[in-house]
């Protein structure tokens, strides 16, 4: 298992490289460490930490000790900060949580979409409001939940009885963001997941220089992408069945985000093997222009407008 030193030297070597700034093989070259410490961490072991979160903070700390709880913990809490102590002047700022979770913030707004991760109910005084595209436990934090409802912070799903059900399509303001919300389909010609998954477009308000995401969480339907605006970042599951490069083509987007990568409540082994790698989702992206397409590492931040 690679040693914390070599974790930590993975991180800072990350936060002096942006993304934009290396060749896709330099920094896959530096996430294969991380790579080979998460394949020594089993789901069962994630699950047994993700579970600790609000019955035993000890039993999680002393998970985080080592490996790739170690290295996700570091970047989290760093992420957590860093949004809550940055004041965005211009364009927007996206940091990537876990799987499919982000947290934007412009000059004026902060918001965030699937958020799972330890510490996250910190963010609750900061987030304006929080998007949640379906119920799968990877997309929530209920300590999250409970500080966003104590404090009477909107929350959209089609699902949670404690905020706002979306079952149609719809628009929805929050000061100067405008969400446009569409239905997609976590299964393509299955009638028991479809119709189950929010679409979000997102037009962050005229201080962030109207930049646009679209995040469409575990939507596997290239036929229920339809985005009205030019999109700044798409952000999508890189293996729900979604066909990933027509669908970036579609898009149009500046900047994709192939996400869900790592997901360390899943397996890597049959019959469940929904554990992706790096190299897995790079290789989804392979024939699109590097400028273009990006798998994003937990807590790393991104800008747009």
């Amino acid at each position: 298992m690679p040693t914390n030193e070599e974790l930590d030297a993975v991180d800072a070597w990350l936060r002096a490289h942006p993304a934009a700034a290396v060749s896709r093989e330099e920094r896959r070259a530096k996430l294969a460490t991380v790579q080979v410490a998460c394949d020594e961490l089993s789901d069962s072991d994630y699950v047994r930490y993700m579970n600790a979160w609000q019955r035993a903070p000890l039993d999680a700390d002393a998970r985080e000790a080592s490996g790739a709880l170690h290295f996700l913990s570091t970047r989290i809490r760093r992420a957590i900060d860093e949004i809550r102590g940055t004041q965005v002047a211009k364009g927007l700022a996206a940091w990537h949580f876990y799987n499919m979770g982000y947290v934007f913030k412009t000059p004026d707004a902060c918001f965030g979409i699937d958020l799972h991760a330890r510490g996250s109910e910190a963010l609750a005084g900061t987030l304006d409001f929080l998007l949640i595209t379906h119920s799968h436990g990877d997309h929530v934090t209920p300590l999250l939940l409970e500080a966003m409802q104590q404090r009477g912070k909107p929350i959209i799903s089609n699902w949670f009885d404690g905020g706002r059900k979306i079952a149609a399509p719809e628009t929805l303001r929050f000061g100067p963001v405008q969400v446009d919300i569409a239905i997609g389909d976590h299964g393509v010609n299955d009638p028991a997941r479809s119709n189950d998954m929010l679409l979000y477009e997102i037009d962050a308000g005229a201080a962030s220089g109207h930049a646009t995401i679209y995040h469409i969480g575990d939507n596997a339907n290239l036929e229920r992408l339809t985005p009205t605006r030019a999109i700044d970042l798409y952000i999508f599951h890189v293996a729900v069945g979604l066909p990933v490069e027509p669908s970036i083509r579609k898009v149009g987007a500046k900047l994709a985000l192939a996400s869900h990568v790592l997901e360390l409540g899943h397996s890597r082994f049959p019959p469940h093997a929904w554990r992706w790698s790096y190299d897995y989702a790079y290789g989804q992206i392979a024939k699109v222009d590097p400028s273009r397409a990006e798998v994003p590492v937990w807590g790393e931040r991104f800008e747009a407008g």
